[in-house]
């Protein structure tokens, strides 16, 4: 179950009447039956766990606009809290979850930074981090209710990177840095790092879409690359087509273009990295193995022609944020 990798949950245009309800919805929040029912019909468990069902969908939804028209912010962080501590096994649960927070981010952008924060420093989250990777005995379900709450908190705060809107660039830093975090000291496997590719989607998302993001400098850029070259090195290089490599890669482009710009070491190690992860190929009978799927299999013992560029340089006309690169007989850059 944790190792889905799914596309997060979307926020569609919503309608005026779907507001007013959710508006009006507002005072059952304080009354304790309505919350028990809601907050039960959002964990009930699906006959699969794997699809999406748009009635929950709409409920995530909808308990979100309902804690963004919540004036009091004293109801939005218990509500916010309570929903974190449900279990965060199933994929479409933890994007649910992530979608109600950042919607109610939309007004209420302290309370639920405070809250993830809160949530991120509790016992079961400190006690997630890395067990996994120490314990030797299968894990139980209460271990699996919390083993992949971290990758609940990156998205998350993509979620509320989309809300912040016009206001995101101070938060960028600060919401960088707890994803840097949780890259780092989670238990490694596929559902953290799409969780962290998509989050960082989402960011670079609401980032381009701030006109003032061109002349903003951001602290946690050389941080973030890091991680990402970590991430294009645990590739696996028997396979020719993944999900993450170009994610990963259109997160780079983004980086590129914000300030400070990147040193020429940096830009140097960070080039190879991409070059070795897209351009190291399979062993041909992999390759091969790969190819009977198509209809048409390209022909993978095709020779550079003769007049073609040679090893000596690499250079892509598009690309503006790196050097030319030198190839020496030792396989490194110089």
């Amino acid at each position: 179950p944790g190792t889905q990798c799914v596309l997060p949950l979307q926020r569609g245009p919503v309608h005026p009447v779907c507001s007013q309800v959710a508006a009006k919805s507002v005072p059952f929040l304080n009354t304790d039956m309505w919350s028990r029912e809601l907050l039960s019909a959002l964990t009930k468990p699906s006959r699969t766990q794997q699809e999406e069902l748009p009635e929950k969908t709409f409920l995530f939804t909808f308990y979100g606009m309902v804690l963004q028209a919540e004036e009091e912010s004293t109801t939005v962080r218990a509500h916010l809290q309570s929903l974190l501590e449900t279990s965060h096994q199933w994929p479409k649960q933890r994007e649910g979850i992530a979608l109600t927070v950042g919607l109610a981010a939309n007004r209420h952008l302290n309370d639920v930074w405070a809250i993830l924060d809160q949530f991120g420093r509790s016992g079961p989250i400190k006690w997630s981090l890395h067990s996994f990777s120490l314990k030797v005995p299968g894990p139980t379900s209460e271990d699996l209710r919390w083993k992949w709450a971290s990758s609940t908190i990156l998205l998350a705060y993509g979620q509320v990177a989309a809300s912040a809107k016009a206001h995101i660039l101070p938060w960028v830093d600060n919401i960088l840095s707890r994803m840097i975090f949780y890259f780092r000291y989670s238990s490694w496997d596929e559902t953290l790092k799409q969780s962290f590719l998509t989050a960082n989607l989402m960011l670079m998302g609401a980032i381009s879409r701030n006109e003032g993001a061109h002349s903003y400098e951001f602290s946690q850029i050389s941080e973030l690359l890091e991680c990402l070259m970590v991430l294009m090195e645990k590739e696996p290089q028997d396979v020719l087509c993944t999900e993450s490599r170009p994610q990963a890669l259109h997160i780079i482009s983004s980086l590129c273009k914000m300030r400070p710009p990147m040193d020429t070491n940096r830009k140097s190690r960070l080039l190879s990295t991409c070059l070795r992860s897209v351009f190291a190929l399979p062993l041909l009978d992999a390759l091969e193995k790969h190819t009977c799927l198509f209809l048409e299999p390209p022909n993978i013992q095709v020779r550079l022609p003769q007049g073609h560029a040679g090893p000596g340089t690499l250079q892509s006309p598009n690309c503006t944020a790196f050097p030319p690169v030198k190839w020496g007989d030792n396989g490194r850059t110089g």
